[in-house]
């Protein structure tokens, strides 16, 4: 049993952190250019980055899969039985990718009324949201890539990548919006045409250093044996629908805080924005958890499982809990300077002020399903997740805030009491796995091609 060194946490976690948080770049650059042609663009840009979010959704989950199977196998399976486990789910992003493509071009329309009331929004939406949609086809790829890019510990590429992906995103959206250079004047379209662009660049840069990765490691691209392939499929079909049932769930959660009020809604959107540099932080740290998790559950290193994931999760939680206490004094502020008429609001205040204080409570929800991600168990994830989240947390929400009309405060609250009793359902099932396995009984991963014992915790 090891624990890992501050420089090696660092070198892992940072990497994957400023690549995550480079992706806001996306949005603030198209929303900045978006303002340069009207209030309705800006709309459209924030309403097409909820949708994209929840299509995407699955891809994560594909990625998530990738790094725990392969990081896991990499310690004893043979190199083709790893990179079986990849083409699977290369295999499936290549055929759910297009699907989700057709699907969302012919759904457009309807969609775009469900986003909004306002023809003029809808009319914008049907302008820049086609070309993010097809960008779905080259994000898929890049998650799988990505996924395997950490399993063999290069975190260093996968935030080349995103850094590089921005800096496109940027200068073509001016060259398109604008007509600069070569390029013709498109105006709104350009902005969502660079980044389109920016994904095929991205999709392209990871298909040379995966070719890389694969000379340096002596790695194939191979067929995979059908019986272990839906082994592998089943586990990625969970870790993905997980993933996307999460982000439909956040969006249902936006349309009980808009049916508040807009005044709510612009509020909840401010601590919306303010949340995603903990989530980055967050996924960073789950990347090597669930990374290093896997390898020693393979070894059969059940102490080290234990020992990485505690102190991975008490690491995370602890710079989280700094931010928030941080927040939970700058908040009011900026919701003064940001949303003056909201700061009329002493509810909102108390809001705004509470709010930072389910950030712990949100990263360790999420950290402890990646300790269950880490050992395989996305069936558990799965069913804990959606049922805390759309049989307890949603209902609740709807009940309280609307029904019994105790506006945004009673979101937060209900929010942060399906956070606490998600992780302490998912923290009792990763106790109980750990026994189990220390006991000899545990389930783990397919080694050399043989099935181990395996039982459910």
């Amino acid at each position: 049993m090891s624990l890992l060194s501050c420089r090696e946490i660092t070198r892992r976690v940072f990497p994957v952190f400023v690549g995550g948080s480079a992706v806001m770049l996306t949005s603030w650059t198209d929303t900045a250019l978006a303002s340069h042609f009207g209030l309705v663009e800006v709309a459209a840009v924030g309403l097409s980055g909820l949708s994209f979010f929840a299509l995407f959704a699955f891809a994560n989950g594909i990625g998530t899969s990738v790094l725990s199977l392969t990081s896991a196998l990499r310690e004893s399976a043979p190199k083709a039985r790893v990179m079986e486990a990849f083409c699977v789910a290369v295999i499936l992003a290549a055929i759910l990718a297009p699907v989700m493509v057709l699907v969302s071009l012919w759904a457009l329309p309807s969609l775009v009324q469900i986003l909004s009331e306002d023809t003029r929004v809808q009319e914008a939406l049907l302008v820049y949201l086609p070309p993010l949609i097809v960008s779905l086809l080259f994000y898929y790829g890049n998650a799988g890539i990505r996924g395997l890019m950490l399993a063999y510990k290069r975190p260093d590429v996968t935030m080349q990548v995103s850094l590089s992906m921005q800096l496109v995103n940027f200068l073509l959206s001016l060259a398109f919006a604008f007509g600069l250079g070569p390029f013709p004047e498109l105006g709104f379209y350009g902005v969502a045409l660079a980044t389109l662009v920016s994904y095929v660049f991205g999709f392209g840069f990871y298909l040379l250093r995966l070719f890389l990765l694969m000379r340096e490691h002596g790695l194939a691209l191979c067929v995979p044996k059908l019986g272990y392939a839906f082994y592998v499929l089943k586990k990625i079909l969970f870790a993905g629908v997980y993933q996307a049932q999460y982000a439909l769930g956040f969006l249902a959660g936006i349309w009980i805080v808009g049916r508040i009020g807009t005044v709510e809604l612009a509020v909840y959107q401010l601590l919306t924005q303010g949340m995603l540099l903990p989530i980055y932080l967050c996924n960073a740290f789950t990347t090597l958890m669930i990374s290093q998790c896997a390898a020693a559950q393979e070894r059969g290193d059940y102490p080290e499982v234990r020992a990485v994931g505690l102190q991975l999760m008490r690491l995370c939680l602890a710079i989280v809990a700094g931010y928030s206490l941080l927040a939970t004094l700058l908040y009011p502020s900026l919701l003064r300077l940001s949303l003056p008429e909201a700061a009329n609001y002493a509810a909102l205040v108390f809001a705004v002020s509470l709010a930072p204080m389910l950030f712990p409570l949100q990263s360790l929800s999420t950290l402890a399903n990646a300790l269950l991600q880490g050992m395989q168990a996305y069936e558990r994830v799965w069913l804990v997740s959606t049922i805390c989240q759309w049989l307890v947390y949603l209902p609740l929400a709807f009940l309280f805030a609307l029904v019994f009309k105790f506006g945004l405060l009673a979101v937060l609250v209900v929010e942060g009491s399906y956070r606490l009793l998600q992780s302490a359902v998912q923290l009792l099932g990763w106790r109980a796995r750990l026994r189990a396995g220390e006991n000899g009984s545990g389930q783990v991963m397919i080694r050399g091609g043989e099935d181990r014992k395996a039982s459910a915790a």
